[in-house]
């Protein structure tokens, strides 16, 4: 048999002579997915949302592992769930966070234009400073004047006996 060269972002760990792409690793920046049109496995960038700080200052992908978890406890925020073609979606973030799944920090649908994989992630909203009301659609707000915020959608007015209502969008 031939050797067989892994898909970018993988090596075979310095063990050479493979004649499987399923003797490759991802690099630690990566996951492991199929791609849709060959069914080939593939080496998909790690979403922002998913990284991991690691010893010595580097990072590593917290989709990587079975509790998607970064070790020592930390899990990755959100709920994740793998697609058809084995990649990893954002589907929701907890109160409090707003998800974010563009470069410009808003969230919109899986097949519109401005989507980006890499960018998914749950974005915790400042405590006292800012509140989101609907984690899975709005970005974290600054609190308004006469409000205090509490980072979530809690929401208490500060001059007693007044009313504040959400707008419908």
């Amino acid at each position: 048999s031939e050797c067989v060269a892994c898909p970018g972002g993988s090596t075979t760990l310095s063990v050479e002579g493979r004649t499987s792409v399923e003797a490759c690793v991802c690099d630690s920046q990566y996951y492991r997915a199929v791609e849709s049109v060959s069914g080939g496995v593939v080496c998909v960038t790690c979403p922002t949302g998913a990284e991991c700080a690691s010893e010595g200052g580097g990072k590593t992908c917290g989709l990587r592992s079975a509790e998607l978890a970064c070790g020592s406890g930390v899990v990755v925020v959100g709920n994740w769930s793998r697609v058809n073609d084995g990649e990893y979606h954002l589907s929701s973030c907890p109160s409090g966070y707003s998800l974010v799944n563009t470069l410009s920090g808003t969230s919109v649908g899986g097949g519109d234009a401005l989507y980006r994989h890499d960018a998914q992630q749950c974005v915790e909203c400042l405590d006292e400073s800012q509140y989101v009301l609907r984690s899975d659609v709005d970005t974290c707000q600054k609190c308004p004047r006469g409000l205090r915020c509490h980072g979530d959608g809690t929401l208490d007015p500060v001059v007693g006996g007044s009313e504040w209502v959400e707008e419908e969008v």
